[in-house]
């Protein structure tokens, strides 16, 4: 049996024109802009990211046919991808920055409640502090390939210099082996021997900082959950949550088409996600506009206005780009503008 070659050759820019013009039946207007769209968007993220918008259309199957559209089409849903994302990944920034401060507040909060119990400023790092999860569950695999709670017998002889011997904060510190490797770089930490958590939790990358929360116990979690205006949701579905919405970080922040997301659920808590008011059963299927509706509670979402004026301007334009208008906000979960309007708080 013969495997299938799929790989590409490479295309001169006048090869890609001519591709698109006579094999595909793209409309191109004028050669020479054409060649600066295919240069500076790039072919594969121009055309490949936003085909399934186009051939949607298409009646034949199994057939590339671009007939009745043109090269600025394309440019059109390319920038509006660009613009929508540029957005939403601002609107992450924001969810994420109020998570850390949250957490950060409300964890060492509950260590202040504790009576009888002087204030360990190292409490972040202390695996008794958090849930102990069962094993084999998907608490018990965050916790346990993370790094946060790994300590090392004694510390290693890179950190050495870094150490104060007569501190046995400052040796359970570079014992750790993910705040040893944080302390090494010094970054924010230049004006700390022993960061604090409110400190440290800056350095705590999106991923980080949900496997924290995820493993708090339960009364921070009720805490941190209810600030961010998630009540109505079990802890498992606010964990949930916020998986979903990283997962569509990480799709945006690598330059990714908002009509081509999809969520990968890596564990298997996701599939009990709740979203206004209903828990699904299928944690994939959960949308863009889904994702939105979430971080709506917590944040406010109007920046994404802008995208979505120029959505609606063309769905009131001509009605082959009023189809794929709609096709578009289709592939991110609500093909209904008016209802994406609605989530926003000054519409």
């Amino acid at each position: 049996m013969s495997l299938t070659n799929k790989n590409k050759d490479f295309l001169t820019l006048k090869q890609q024109v001519d591709r698109l013009s006579f094999k595909y039946h793209l409309l191109i207007k004028d050669e020479a802009k054409a060649k600066e769209y295919l240069l500076y968007r790039n072919y594969f993220d121009l055309i490949n990211g936003l085909e399934d918008l186009f051939l949607s259309q298409n009646t034949k199957k199994n057939s590339k046919d671009f007939s009745g559209y043109s090269l600025e089409n394309f440019v059109t849903f390319y920038d509006i991808n660009v613009d929508f994302r540029t957005v939403s990944l601002k609107i992450i920034a924001e969810y994420e920055t109020k998570l850390r401060s949250l957490i950060a507040y409300y964890f060492n909060e509950s260590l202040y409640r504790q009576a009888n119990t002087p204030y360990d400023v190292l409490a972040y790092i202390d695996g008794s502090n958090f849930i102990f999860p069962n094993q084999g569950t998907d608490l018990y695999e965050i916790k346990n390939n993370f790094d946060l709670f790994k300590n090392k017998q004694n510390v290693p002889r890179s950190y050495n210099h870094l150490v104060d011997p007569n501190s046995p904060l400052s040796i359970r510190l570079y014992k750790n082996v993910y705040m040893a490797n944080k302390m090494d770089k010094r970054n924010l930490f230049q004006d700390f021997d022993i960061p604090p958590f409110w400190v440290a939790i800056k350095e705590f990358d999106f991923g980080d900082l949900i496997k924290f929360i995820s493993l708090c116990k339960d009364g921070v979690v009720k805490e941190v959950r209810s600030a961010m205006g998630f009540s109505d949701f079990t802890r498992q579905e606010f964990i949930a949550a916020l998986f979903a919405i990283k997962n569509l970080r990480n799709h945006m922040a690598h330059a990714q088409m908002l009509n081509r997301f999809h969520n990968s659920p890596k564990y298997n808590f996701e599939t009990s996600i709740k979203i206004v008011g209903d828990v699904r059963e299928n944690g994939d299927s959960i949308s863009v506009f889904e994702i939105f509706t979430i971080i709506s509670k917590a944040v406010k979402i109007d920046p994404l206005s802008n995208p979505l004026r120029q959505i609606n301007k063309l769905i009131s334009s001509e009605k082959k780009l009023e189809i794929i208008a709609i096709e578009f906000l289709r592939t991110m979960g609500n093909e209904k503008i008016n209802e994406w309007f609605d989530l926003l708080s000054t519409e």
